[in-house]
């Protein structure tokens, strides 16, 4: 069924889009009711000559409530450009029956590379502007294409895109400054790789080692995914000396391209394969990565590898009849081998992302000096709970959780575990949750209360039990000798409070002390709360239950988290802090302030 007409906002962008010098409609608007959205045909007219045009054909996609939603502009599959540029999609042609191929420009924000002039933003809101602005940032794109200056030197670097082939799965490694060391010995040999299948629906294909020669190199995973070497599946990989592009910043997508590209650069592909070849004769579609070297900035230094993946044919299997004149030996299978490694064959790739903890550190992470800490936190309830996730996600790897409580029904109203833990001990189903969260968390739950056993390698150790009976036990436990810092924090009445105390050295904590410094700030508190009585858990025996909110405890675990960090980059950190929650008049929140007595 047809679409109705257009809106008078769809029918407005049009009309302007006759103000550009260049532009012609060539098909008036249309309904795709598979991508929902309105698309026009049209072409440009440039002075400069692309794929030796100076006039190519596109298709713009709006959102049926336009100038509202994204917009995507594709190339024609008649008379369009069919290479693949920076800062753009991989352009590769589509099924029968569809007018468009893949590659649609990066054109939106935050985009500022076309044009060098950051001044003019996206007109969201208007329907007349919005879509001229795309079209007008398209031409300015076709122009510094035709010229290879969409990315001159100091712009920040880009891989290849991959073609949509085989993305329901993901390819991940590690690689960064360290490991580009050992790489960098290494530019134009190949050898094997161990990977493991993980997710929920084996979705991911995790990296663990490489071997090359004699020599391995691994991963530093956390407890989610595996490490030992030969476990796992095989995979062979070739590293290339540059970026294995057929033209301008396009990959190969036939196995003969591939080859083509990896000769130039000194690479036998099928001499690397034959050598491997019968390591992966018990997979099916083995993995082949293709890695090469990248820098952060155009024209910069040559910081990492980044790899793609790609799924091989099944190779022929030992038992399979070698060809004619050949016997059933490396070369016979190799000869059967050729059968599916054909020039035309159709490379699928797979998508590949860097887990690195330097890629992840782009997004904020703590720094190194506190990453590399041992923790032990003392408690997994509600505080603890976030605590150990909020580090695990900030980068730091190795956390101990003490703590023998269960889970129980009424903790999940300010609880980071969910309704599939009730009845299981806090500590290991956290370590399980915070392992799974993050691939470099090595997480350990030991569901005992202290004091019981743990580990001598610890540097930081965080009371988030608000027990004295604990309290009393870290004065008194053997600490390694080692400097151990030590942090204790509590909530107040209705958590609109957070008690820290610091202490730069484990062994010099005293119970004695904590209670000398904590006292005058809980006396404090329930002054502010006269008549506050603790709220009845349940029917049965009586049971106090604490009153607070989820979001509270995630706001104070924040702010835990950031007194950790002050006290590991200070000298002195011995004392007590106390920060409380203020509100206005209404009773709304208004901030958080340092208290004083």
């Amino acid at each position: 069924m047809e679409k109705d007409q257009p809106k008078d906002n769809v029918l407005l962008a049009r009309r302007s889009l006759e103000e550009v010098n260049g532009y012609e409609l060539i098909d008036d608007w249309k309904f795709d009711h598979k991508k929902n959205k309105w698309y026009i045909k049209f072409s440009l007219t440039l002075d400069v000559q692309i794929e030796g045009k100076f006039t190519t054909n596109w298709l713009a996609f709006v959102h049926e409530k336009y100038p509202a939603g994204k917009i995507k502009i594709y190339p024609s599959k008649e008379n369009g450009i069919e290479h693949t540029y920076f800062h753009q999609e991989f352009n590769q042609n589509t099924v029968d029956g569809i007018q468009w191929r893949t590659g649609a420009p990066c054109l939106e924000e935050p985009f500022k590379v076309v044009g060098r002039d950051n001044s003019v933003e996206e007109p969201f809101g208007s329907a007349p502007d919005r879509l001229r602005w795309y079209i007008e940032r398209l031409m300015t794109w076709i122009q510094l294409a035709s010229q290879n200056m969409l990315i001159p030197p100091g712009d920040p670097f880009e891989v290849p895109p991959t073609p949509a082939t085989n993305l329901l799965k993901i390819l991940v490694t590690a690689e960064d400054s360290k490991t580009f060391g050992f790489w960098s010995h290494h530019f134009g040999k190949s050898g094997i790789f161990y990977f493991s299948s993980i997710g929920k629906k084996n979705n991911l294909d995790v990296v663990s080692f490489f071997k090359v020669g004699k020599e391995p190199l691994k991963y530093e995973w956390g407890e989610k995914i595996p490490l030992n070497l030969g476990s796992g599946s095989l995979g062979i990989w070739i590293l290339a000396n540059e970026v294995p592009v057929v033209s301008n910043w396009e990959l190969p997508q036939t196995f003969g391209q591939l080859k083509d590209v990896l000769h130039t650069q000194g690479i036998d592909l099928n001499e690397s394969i034959k050598t491997l070849a019968d390591t992966l004769r018990s997979s099916r579609n083995p993995l082949m990565l293709v890695g090469f070297p990248i820098s952060e900035f155009v024209g910069g230094k040559l910081i990492q590898i980044h790899w793609f993946g790609i799924r091989l044919p099944t190779l022929s299997s030992k038992e399979a009849k070698p060809p004619n004149g050949f016997r059933n030996n490396q070369m016979g299978r190799w000869r059967n081998d050729l059968k599916v490694l054909r020039n035309d064959l159709p490379l699928r790739w797979v998508e590949t992302e860097n887990w690195s903890l330097e890629e992840f550190s782009r997004r904020s992470m703590l720094d190194e000096q506190i990453t590399s800490r041992s923790f032990l936190i003392l408690g997994a309830g509600a505080l603890g709970s976030v605590l150990v996730e909020q580090l695990a996600k900030l980068g730091v790897k190795n956390i101990t959780i003490v703590d023998g409580d269960a889970l129980k029904g009424g903790n999940l109203v300010r609880h980071s575990l969910g309704v599939d833990d009730v009845g299981e001990g806090k500590a290991s189903a956290l370590q399980e949750k915070v392992n799974n969260a993050m691939p470099y968390a090595s997480v350990k739950g030991i569901n005992e209360y202290f004091p019981t056993e743990v580990s001598e390698d610890i540097d930081i150790v965080i009371d988030c039990t608000g027990s004295d009976e604990v309290l009393s036990a870290v004065e008194n436990y053997d600490w390694p000798e080692n400097n151990i810092q030590f942090y204790s924090f509590s909530f107040g009445i209705n958590l609109q409070k957070l008690f820290v105390y610091k202490k730069g050295s484990i062994h010099d904590f005293s119970y004695q002390d904590f209670t000398t410094q904590l006292c005058p700030w809980g006396e404090k508190d329930y002054a502010e709360h006269p008549g506050f009585k603790l709220p009845k858990e349940g029917i049965g025996c009586w049971h106090p239950a604490f009153p607070g909110r989820f979001d509270d405890v995630s706001i104070w675990s924040g702010i835990a988290v950031k007194e950790i960090e002050k006290g590991i980059n200070c000298d002195t950190i011995d004392g007590v802090s106390t920060y409380k929650i203020i509100s206005d008049t209404d009773g709304s929140f208004s901030g958080i302030i340092k208290d004083s007595l």
